[in-house]
């Protein structure tokens, strides 16, 4: 028979894991619920209701709740008393909560997948527990002006451009959309184009790229390098703000050129909601 251990949830904050000082940290609040969205509808005059308008995801806070005893998570004692105990690993979190800034919140789930966001601590609170100074709950409220926690960057290898157009297929194992996308064009080849072809959404440079040479369109960052160059004044998009929009599951980029030629190399960092 395979035995199948099970690792609990962990958490650290800039760098820091947070069972060093405590014996359970539980999620409070919305950590794994949806973002809300930012945005309204358009009221319409003499017309009833409201006519929907896109929306994005919007900023976001949830809590974790530290059970911070008189022994850190290995179960070890170093202070004289277990009242000192509790107090220092009370005042090593609050030094470490007190740091100023957005700080890497990483969650570490029970596979040993990581999945990180920048927070900034907004707020800690402490109530003592029944039974003396020997047991506290520390409760952290964090604010992510990027509501979404990420995991590990998806990279298609360099694909041949050899025909106008060229299909393939990219997998999101995400959970949220993303336009945090690169597109690396190898050339030769001129004026690519690369087309989602569910949602009709593309962005295209119309340059020629030498032999050899490098055309970056970094969609996250609204930025365009032909052999580092820049080249934003030859890019074209269509169907939405953003540059490009990489969805959820399995998805068909088409690559189109006036002269095909060289290689795509695709990289997309990859959002989760917790």
């Amino acid at each position: 028979m395979t035995t199948i251990a099970v690792q609990a949830d962990r958490w650290t904050f800039d760098g820091t894991d947070l069972s060093t000082w405590t014996v359970l940290v539980q999620t409070v609040g919305d950590a794994e619920d949806l973002p809300g969205l930012r945005g309204e509808d358009v009221p319409v005059p003499n017309l009833p209701g409201k006519r929907w308008a896109s929306k994005l995801p919007d900023a976001r806070r949830f809590a974790l709740a530290l059970w911070v005893t008189d022994m850190n998570a290995s179960g070890t004692l170093t202070e004289a008393t277990a009242e000192r105990q509790a107090q220092a690993n009370l005042d090593a979190l609050r030094t470490l909560f007190a740091r100023p800034g957005l700080r890497s919140l990483a969650h570490i789930l029970p596979d040993g997948s990581t999945r990180t966001a920048q927070a900034e601590v907004v707020l800690a609170s402490v109530e003592a527990q029944p039974g003396g100074r020997i047991a506290f709950v520390l409760m952290v409220d964090f604010s992510l002006p990027d509501p979404y926690f990420y995991g590990t960057s998806v990279v298609d290898a360099a694909r041949s451009i050899a025909a106008s157009p060229t299909d393939f297929t990219l997998t999101h194992p995400g959970s949220v959309r993303t336009n945090r996308v690169t597109f690396d064009f190898t050339g030769p080849i001129s004026n690519p184009r690369v087309t989602q072809q569910t949602t009709g959404l593309y962005v295209e440079c119309l340059v020629t790229v030498a032999s050899a040479k490098h055309l970056v369109i970094d969609c996250e960052r609204f930025t365009a390098t032909n052999d580092g160059v820049l080249a934003i004044g030859s890019i074209r998009h269509s169907g939405d703000f953003r540059w490009m929009v990489i969805e959820p599951g399995a998805q068909t980029l088409r690559v189109t050129a006036t002269t095909p030629g060289g290689t795509l190399t695709t990289t997309a960092l990859i959002p989760f909601h917790a």
